[in-house]
């Protein structure tokens, strides 16, 4: 397991990267809002990507109604964020953001960890 430690607003949003080892099966993600979300204008959202490509293995997606829970790979922790590669070959940086559609979060911190095999 990796952690991300508090992540905190910057430039109006929620931003970590993990760099997952070769061979690695990821088995879940999950972020736990130690302080609720709250936006100026617009939806909270996340997504996850590469450095090639910020959306690539989770498209924007609302986080409306789990901004004070978190998010998790089968939503026992508020939101379903099930990510469409799981298999690694080679060392790789995932990219969890975290962010408003229409404006700037105002609030909220987040702790993130990512659970592995390899």
């Amino acid at each position: 397991v990796m952690s991300s430690g508090d992540i905190t607003i910057s430039n109006g949003k929620l931003e970590h990267t993990f760099t997952i080892p070769a061979g690695a099966i990821i088995t879940d993600l999950f972020g736990v809002f130690t302080t609720t979300l709250t936006v100026d204008a617009g939806t909270p959202k996340i997504k996850i990507g590469s450095p090639g490509n910020d959306s690539n293995y989770l498209t924007d997606t609302s986080l409306s109604g789990n901004e004070s829970r978190g998010f998790n790979f089968n939503g026992t922790m508020g939101l379903a964020t099930p990510i469409n590669t799981n298999y690694f070959s080679t060392q790789s940086n995932i990219i969890i953001t975290v962010l408003s559609d229409g404006g700037n979060l105002t609030a909220g911190v987040v702790k993130l960890f990512l659970k592995f095999v390899i």
